[in-house]
């Protein structure tokens, strides 16, 4: 079975435009049409900064719906595994834990001049419940989540109810990094489908439609998520280790596996995450020192 999960995130867009009338008649009139005309752009142009601010703060801090954010002592779990703990846990064995592929002869794909990193996925879906433990560990190496969103994945799909997180109304932040993460719908269905949360920009479908297929993922793997982007360095469409690890468990027990480097799910998830964090060092000029320096780290970089 494939490690990812079939989903359309390819909206479409339409658009209207407005004829302003023109004024070919008496002062009076012109007068008028004209306040009509410049009432009609500036209308126009309220729209057009209505939709640029939305856009905006779609892309950086949506709004959340409901939301139990993470406890105090899971959120530590997962964004503070011990760095003896990640060297145990080493780089696991392919095909179990697989690593990201590498793009050549691409331009470093960044953002307010850091690499940019780009996470599709939506909160149904497992194979994106089981990457973001892994995710999490590895991007918790160059910065810090504020918030996590409690999550499960859906209960009408394979794996059903694998617990997880949302990136959908978390907070990170990074001196090294740039994180755009887009779950693109809701866990639960409504009238045979699940709900749009967030909706791909034009620049983050355009990597999906160049990256999230042959050659650069299998065939099996095209079109799906969750996906991955590490600065158009390394891509990644499905998860790293079969969500069945995380079968009935509760967030609170995953979260304690993190420290157990040679017991499944967390062996798993931190050997993941290694593989996630040399991706990540190549693409910083290895910055952090103090994470990309670790012998795991090193020896991963080797074989990506």
């Amino acid at each position: 079975m494939s490690n990812t999960s079939k989903t359309n995130r390819q909206p479409k867009h339409n658009s209207t435009g407005v004829k302003i009338p023109s004024a070919k008649h008496s002062p009076v009139t012109r007068s008028y049409g004209t306040m009509l005309a410049w009432g009609v752009v500036g209308l126009v142009v309220l729209v057009i900064v209505v939709l640029v601010v939305v856009k905006m703060t779609r892309s950086t801090t949506p709004v959340p719906r409901g939301v139990t954010y993470a406890s105090p002592t899971t959120l530590h779990a997962v964004t503070h595994v011990p760095v003896s703990v990640l060297e145990a846990a080493g780089l696991g064995n392919t095909p179990v834990v697989t690593p990201p592929k590498v793009i050549k002869n691409t331009p470093l794909l960044t953002k307010s001049g850091l690499p940019r990193i780009v996470y599709i996925g939506a909160d149904y879906c497992p194979y994106c419940a089981a990457q973001r433990w892994a995710f999490i560990v590895a991007l918790s190496q160059f910065g810090s989540f504020s918030k996590l969103v409690d999550m499960t994945s859906s209960t009408s799909d394979v794996f059903g109810g694998t617990s997880t997180f949302s990136f959908y109304g978390s907070v990170y932040s990074s001196p090294y990094i740039t994180f755009t993460p887009v779950e693109t719908n809701t866990n639960t269905q409504v009238n045979g489908s699940y709900p749009t949360l967030q909706t791909p920009t034009k620049t983050e479908n355009d990597l999906i439609t160049k990256y999230d297929a042959p050659p650069y993922v299998s065939s099996a793997s095209s079109g799906g998520i969750p996906f991955i982007d590490i600065a158009n360095k390394f891509v990644m469409s499905g998860a790293q280790y079969t969500p069945g690890a995380l079968s009935g468990m509760s967030r609170g027990t995953i979260a304690g596996s993190l420290s157990l480097s040679t017991t499944p799910p967390g062996s798993y998830i931190d050997a993941s995450a290694n593989w996630l964090i040399a991706a990540i060092c190549t693409v910083t000029s290895n910055t952090p020192a103090k994470v990309c320096s670790r012998p795991v780290i090193k020896a991963a970089e080797k074989r990506l």
